[in-house]
């Protein structure tokens, strides 16, 4: 056993060549693993936000955990999110066309700049 690793050497008969070839596929194929998690944390955190809120809505969030009504603060923040665009829906509808409005005028004015 060696004294730095903790293990013991076992001997083999594979040539130093085949060796260096198999440990080159093994991370090869460790890094196509990795890429594929890395790749799926990434689509997760595309819904990611973060948010600041006070000591009270913290407190009302958490109050809505306590009572089984969401189980996690993030679930108990978009639910109230959610509510209050329902709530407000005719505001967002107002926004919505708005904004449909000034990305109609820009499309305008993009082709105004190009008839010149």
């Amino acid at each position: 056993m060696s004294e730095n690793s903790g293990t013991t050497a076992t001997p083999t008969s594979e040539p130093f060549a085949d060796q260096v070839n198999r440990l080159v596929v093994e991370l090869g194929e460790m890094v196509v693993v990795v890429g594929r998690a890395a790749g799926r944390a990434a689509e997760d955190l595309t819904g990611l936000m973060v948010v600041h809120v006070g000591a009270g809505e913290r407190a009302d969030l958490d109050a809505l955990v306590e009572a089984g009504l969401a189980k996690t603060r993030a679930e108990a923040a978009l639910r109230l999110l959610a509510d209050g665009v329902k709530a407000n829906g005719t505001f967002y509808q107002r926004v919505e066309r708005t904004r449909s409005q000034i990305e109609a005028l820009k499309g305008q004015l993009k082709n105004l700049v190009g008839q010149r």
